[in-house]
């Protein structure tokens, strides 16, 4: 074929290139199309004056038609402030006369098969999990045309009238609706839209409309794009919500350490930990175990069964079981369940703890480092099913090493005496690392030569 002039004469966009893919030419049609004039495109390489998504299919028939191949493709070219031209771009190989080999690039007449146009549109939506649909304002008709069969199913048939649409979508949405159907507005931005399906349920849609103009001289669509982002939303609530669970139980913890520290009696000790520890760690029941002469004092919030807290009352400390254990050995220990129990006391009589139900989980932690002066430990229950949450377990796996092994056995019912003042201290110390929402002022150990007392001010006497 002999490239002359007359290609460029033809009324649809037309231009001739070199193999490699710079313009040689053009008409006008095509100039219009990529919305440029005819000299800021020739010389140029073709690929570089379309948008970057349409470059490798221009530059896959550009190679075909430079090896004497015929090749054809739908392309999309934006216009500035208007509809986008999506048309049938056909690469032919074409000789000039004077013997050059040059590649002639031109939209073809697809009036007879508007439809050939939309198939990549399909093709795409239906990979990226989208729907397709198109507006006829003449008829007020919102046909489907294809995309993810799960969006298809939201809607009973494939046209469905615009009152039927808008009767379905949430009241406040509405408006958003009509800004979306706007002939005018070309929105490349994704718009919520509450939809209730015929079903009762209801739907967050995330919509796009693009007017397009299928074929140069075509007829000019508003085209949508819907994304079902229902699932999308209601993880997206649940990670809100778990956050806020995070922070909330952060708090809960940071208070429940700022208490412990303010108590500087046995008594106020007893009411921070039977007030707040179950509520702090969502449990069912909390037990203060406090050791008075090797034996167990056990004082409780009544979440435990009465005969549960009578079992532990009074037990001596060199018995076998849970509770004399973690006080022994100043290490705290989570139980699952009763069969967690017995598998690691199995024998009944080193075990006569009764469990207060087969699937009620316990944790148990100390309150000092254990050992001859251990103080004691506190118990809390939990529903079957529990797992410590990550600030539980940092909590009481960064719990301090007592003093109270240094107060040298003082009698911790006096207000003054050293054991409430040992634990404050070591609170103070720990409880901030663990709990970084909340700060206190740096206590001294009494027991270490050179430091300041927390109480007096002043520097204990070697």
């Amino acid at each position: 074929m002999d490239a002359s002039n007359e290609l460029l004469r033809k009324a649809e966009p037309s231009a001739l290139l070199y193999p490699d893919g710079i313009v040689r030419s053009l008409n006008r049609a095509m100039a219009t199309a990529l919305d440029r004039s005819a000299e800021q495109c020739a010389g140029r390489y073709l690929r570089e004056l379309l948008p970057e998504s349409q470059r490798n299919v221009v530059e896959r028939i550009v190679a075909h038609a430079g090896k004497h191949r015929l090749a054809m493709q739908v392309l999309e070219l934006p216009r500035q402030g208007r509809a986008s031209v999506v048309a049938l771009i056909e690469a032919r190989p074409v000789t000039s006369a004077g013997g050059e080999q040059l590649v002639w690039v031109h939209s073809l007449n697809v009036s007879n098969d508007l439809g050939s146009l939309l198939i990549p549109f399909r093709l795409s939506a239906r990979s990226a999990g989208l729907g397709l649909c198109m507006y006829l304002p003449q008829v007020r008709q919102i046909e489907w045309l294809g995309g993810a069969p799960a969006v298809a199913a939201l809607f009973p048939e494939g046209s469905v009238s615009l009152p039927w649409l808008v009767r379905h979508i949430h009241t406040d949405d509405r408006p958003s609706l009509r800004r979306l159907l706007h002939s005018d507005n070309n929105r490349r931005s994704w718009t919520t839209l509450r939809f209730q399906g015929e079903e009762g349920d209801w739907h967050r849609l995330a919509c796009q409309t693009r007017r397009i103009q299928l074929g140069y001289e075509g007829p000019e669509q508003i085209f949508g794009m819907i994304r079902d982002d229902t699932c999308d939303e209601a993880r997206r609530q649940e990670m809100v919500a778990a956050v806020e669970a995070q922070r909330r139980r952060a708090d809960e913890i940071a208070e429940f350490s700022s208490a412990l520290i303010t108590a500087s009696t046995e008594q106020e000790l007893r009411q921070v930990v039977l007030t707040r520890l179950a509520a702090t760690f969502a449990g069912t029941g909390a037990a203060l175990a406090l050791v008075d002469d090797e034996h167990l004092s056990v004082s409780s919030d009544a979440g435990l069964p009465s005969w549960h807290v009578d079992a532990l009352h009074c037990r001596s400390l060199d018995e076998q079981g849970p509770l004399p254990h973690v006080i022994r050995t100043g290490e705290p220990l989570f139980i699952r369940n009763q069969e967690d129990l017995l598998s690691r006391w199995p024998n009944g009589d080193a075990a006569p703890l009764a469990w207060p139900g087969p699937d009620v989980a316990m944790s148990i932690s100390p309150l000092g480092l254990g050992g001859d002066q251990a103080p004691g430990a506190w118990v809390v229950t939990y529903d079957s099913g529990h797992h410590p949450s990550p600030d539980e377990k940092a909590f009481t796996s960064r719990w301090p090493n007592s003093p109270a092994r240094r107060s040298g056995g003082s009698d911790r019912s006096k207000p003054g005496s050293s054991w409430p003042r040992q634990f404050k201290i070591t609170c103070s110390r720990s409880c901030p690392s663990i709990c970084p929402a909340w700060r206190s002022p740096p206590a001294t150990d009494p027991a270490v030569p050179g430091s300041t007392s927390a109480v007096t001010g002043t520097t204990p006497s070697s």
